[in-house]
């Protein structure tokens, strides 16, 4: 039995919806399938950021942590993406991220996507319009979950 190319099980997840099937097929060499099982950090903040995720099944909690208490700003799951702080420095992760139920991910090699992105803008631009739509709706839930901190 032949193994599907990444790329075909790739384009099945919405972060790739409406996306040339050359750019899926371009992206998906910087990418890998990855399990994290429960309990788990995928990410810390901190940390430098050389991945990023789609995330295949699971949970993830995007954890926000203030003094003494953490503060979940986001759960995230099937169809998600996780990580923006690859895309412009200082390339940190801006929050925590547990894994929340056992997860499968693609994980994209962040230097990789950047190198694609320099040597094709039109996927650069695509790509980097993608994950501002991710940067809004994380800014948001922070701003929700601060709203109720404070009311």
């Amino acid at each position: 039995m032949k193994n599907k190319p990444l790329s075909d099980l790739m384009v099945v997840h919405p972060f790739f919806e409406g996306m040339d099937r050359d750019h899926v097929d371009f992206i998906a060499g910087c990418a890998q399938n990855k399990r994290y099982k429960a309990g788990e950090f995928m990410m810390l903040m901190g940390k430098e950021a050389d991945e990023f995720y789609l995330i295949r099944s699971g949970r993830v909690a995007v954890e926000m942590d203030a003094g003494n208490r953490t503060y979940v700003v986001q759960t995230v799951g099937e169809g998600g993406i996780i990580g923006w702080s690859w895309l412009n420095p200082p390339l940190s992760v801006r929050y925590d991220v547990r894994v929340m139920d056992d997860v499968s991910v693609f994980a994209f090699n962040a230097q990789c996507v950047r190198d694609k992105c320099d040597a094709d803008p039109d996927f650069g631009f695509n790509i980097t319009r993608r994950f501002m739509k991710l940067v809004v709706e994380r800014l948001m839930a922070t701003r929700l979950q601060l709203a109720e901190l404070y009311a």
